[in-house]
């Protein structure tokens, strides 16, 4: 799998298992770090073009590329890396927990249109309702990531808090243009 190095700003699930990540060490992948630019803070379109068909001819093709991460300034370069991502026969996965508020208000990319396939979410920090988590897709992998999640990762969803994320997200249908102006206006 291709995703962000911790020092960088990827989540510590997406870890080489030498660093104690929970990709490599709990899930046994080969965790290879997207090319970063340190300097515009984001990942590098070249580099990472490269390193794919470098990884491609070596016959290591990645079979996951993970956008996303607990720290990033910048939209990520989804749309320009989604076609070299496919073409190499992988995934596009995106990590939105720390910004899925930004993004359904309208104020952060959109990686499902700019070609990711699923989109994992927390739904208690920028998205502001009772912690929990989500993921999104489109229809043509929803019996994947049904068996996936259930029962092997989560067995049950904590009606006790289904009420308090329908009204976050009816907020966030009502006001999540303001809201999400705002959170950028503050920071």
């Amino acid at each position: 799998m291709l995703a962000l190095a911790i020092p960088n700003g990827g989540h510590i699930s997406m870890g080489r298992k030498d660093f104690s990540g929970t990709a490599g060490a709990v899930h046994g992948l080969e965790v290879e770090y997207f090319p970063f630019d340190r300097r515009e803070m984001n990942i590098d379109i070249d580099k990472t073009k490269e390193k794919i068909e470098k990884l491609a001819k070596e016959g290591n093709s990645p079979k996951l590329a993970m956008f996303g991460g607990s720290l990033f300034l910048f939209p990520h370069p989804v749309r320009e890396l989604v076609d070299v991502i496919h073409g190499a026969g992988a995934k596009v996965a995106y990590d939105a927990a720390h910004v899925a508020g930004l993004i359904a208000g309208g104020r952060f990319q959109d990686p499902l249109r700019e070609g990711a396939d699923a989109v994992s979410l927390s739904t208690h920090k920028t998205l502001f309702g009772p912690q929990g988590g989500a993921v999104i897709s489109f229809q043509n992998y929803s019996e994947q990531i049904k068996k996936a999640t259930f029962p092997s990762n989560t067995s049950n969803h904590h009606l006790h808090n289904l009420a308090g994320k329908a009204i976050a997200f009816a907020e966030m249908l009502q006001f999540g243009k303001e809201y999400a102006g705002q959170v950028i206006e503050n920071a």
